[in-house]
Formats: structure tokens, C-alpha cells, sequence
């Protein structure tokens, strides 16, 4: 059943068919080849976020990225020398990062309740993490709050309500319920950066920077032109993989038009 769009509590919503977050997630990542994917990030690679990670966080406390998936950003911090932990409630898939790379710190975990003590962390990241929640991303945010160090820095990314997806509210139905009479259950929000910045300032925490990434995937989704000769690899692999790579370096005008995902790099409130 294909993926629909609603209004919900005021923000776009997207419903799609799914039996569980958490098995929706184990059963995506166990169609990825963990050893490999690891691999390739041994070397310390960062992806789109290698000049932000390295331009804020500490050097000398632990950092958690919470949900983290299938490890590789964990893998990539440690190779850079940071203490870096991965939590994550997929437990299959820590299971086969624990197997495939024992060195790396990572752990079943609740990122709503994180078992540490306050103040724990200098570096936190979350990407992608707080938009499944139906009831929004305060209570999340909060736990973000609690364990970020006074000196420390959180990267926090959400879906981004890009111009094009803004103007999908003006035509998509109202819904007020997490599951849709036809099985469809919500499955994330996209927030627009003046309403993230809100629930950040009411969870105690205030924005230093503000990073829209992803531009290749946006044009790819929300365009019908870019999904179509997407989805029929219309495009030779070195061709998909140059204009991806053009992408990651597009002008920050282009980024806040396209972008599929913005991050806030964020501090405690004073």
C-alpha cells in the first residue's frame, strides 16, 4: 500500500503500512551487508557532516549517537580517536554490528531513557530519530537535554518541511489518529525549521547552527521526474553516484529549496 500524506496536529505527516517501528527498521537493515558497510567507514569517513562533527565536538568526553542504526557513524568517530557509542533499540541489528566489529562501543538501548547518568555526554547525535514519534520530539529532546555536558554539543535532524512539501499541506486531508481505516499507521513528521527551533527552546536547548543536507534525496522525492528516473535507475551508477556527490556539495540557497533533512546543531540553555 502506497505512502500517503496527512495534516496532523498541524504538521505533514507521513503514513505508510508498517507493523512496528522497530521491526519496519530490523527488517531494513537486515538486507544491508553490516561487515561491508562498516568497512567502508573504518577509515573515519563522515559523509555531508565531516566539517560540522569535527568543528564542534569535544575531544575529550564520550559521544552517543542515539539510534544508531547500522553503526557506521560509530565506526567512523572511533576511527577518528572520539569515544563514540551507538544505542539503538533494534536489537538483531546491535547484535550483528557487535559481530561483525566487537571494538565498537554500542548497546540496546531506550534513547527516551538513556542509562546514563545526567550530563553524561559531550557529543550527541540523532539522525532521523525524533520525527517517528506521533505525540512530536519534546520528550525526546528533554532526554537530550539531560545528558548533554555543560561544554557539549548535540546534532539533532529531522525531515525538513522544504518549500515543495509545504505546499503539499494546502491539498492534504486533515486526520486526527495515529492509524488510518484503511492499516496505514503514521510514520514520521517533517517539521519546518521555525517549528523545530520551538520544541528545542521548550526542552532547554538553543540552536548554534543550522545544516539542510540531502538535496539528492529530496529531488528524488519529492519531484516526480527525479523519482521516476530514480526509482528505473534511468541512470548509469556513475552517473547516479557523480550528480549524489554534486548534491553534497550544492550552494546553501539550493539546500534550503531541496533539501530532504535539516539538522540543528544545538548546546544546553543557559
Amino acid at each position: 500500500m502506497a505512502t500517503a500524506f496527512y495534516n496532523l496536529g498541524g504538521r505533514l505527516a507521513q503514513f505508510q503500512s508498517l507493523n512496528g517501528h522497530e521491526q519496519f527498521w530490523e527488517e531494513r537493515w537486515s538486507r544491508r551487508d553490516i561487515s561491508s558497510f562498516l568497512e567502508a567507514y573504518r577509515n573515519g569517513r563522515l559523509d555531508e557532516f565531516d566539517g560540522l562533527f569535527t568543528r564542534y565536538l569535544p575531544r575529550d568526553l564520550p559521544v552517543l549517537e542515539a539510534g544508531c542504526g547500522t553503526g557506521h557513524f560509530v565506526m567512523a568517530l572511533a576511527a577518528r580517536g572520539y569515544a563514540a557509542e551507538g544505542l539503538d533499540y533494534a536489537s538483531d541489528t546491535i547484535a550483528r554490528i557487535k559481530g561483525s566489529a566487537p571494538e565498537l562501543n554500542v548497546r540496546v538501548g531506550d534513547v527516551y531513557n538513556v542509562d546514563v547518568p545526567d550530563e553524561n555526554y559531550g557529543g550527541y547525535i540523532s539522525i532521523g530519530i525524533f520525527e517517528h514519534n506521533v505525540d512530536g520530539p519534546v520528550s525526546g529532546l528533554k532526554e537530550v537535554r539531560r545528558i548533554l555536558h555543560p561544554r557539549g554539543v548535540a546534532f539533532i535532524s529531522v525531515p525538513y518541511l522544504n518549500g515543495q512539501r509545504a505546499s503539499w499541506m494546502t491539498k492534504t486531508p486533515t486526520v486526527d489518529q495515529e492509524t488510518l481505516p484503511d492499516g496505514r499507521r503514521f510514520y514520521q513528521y517533517y517539521f519546518s525549521r521555525n517549528d523545530f527551533e520551538l520544541q528545542l527552546a521548550e526542552s532547554g536547548l538553543s540552536v548554534l547552527d543550522v545544516f539542510p543536507y540531502s538535496v539528492y534525496s529530496g529531488l528524488t522525492r519529492d519531484f516526480t521526474l527525479g523519482r521516476k528516473l530514480h526509482e528505473r535507475s534511468f541512470f548509469h551508477w556513475r552517473i547516479q553516484s557523480a550528480l549524489a556527490h554534486l548534491c553534497t556539495r550544492a550552494p546553501l540557497w539550493a539546500r534550503w529549496r531541496w533539501a530532504h533533512m535539516i539538522m540543528f546543531i544545538c548546546k544546553r540553555s543557559q
